[in-house]
């Protein structure tokens, strides 16, 4: 898996991630939402 992107959103992170599928045989991408820790 390989990191594309990361920005400071609603004091949280917004990540974009890659990974190859080997089901689907391609890579596919997919963003997450870290909030800040309470």
């Amino acid at each position: 898996m390989e990191m594309l992107e990361e920005h400071r959103c609603f004091e949280g992170w917004q990540q974009r991630w890659r990974h190859d599928s080997s089901t689907l045989n391609c890579p596919m991408t997919f963003s997450i939402f870290l909030p800040p820790p309470s």
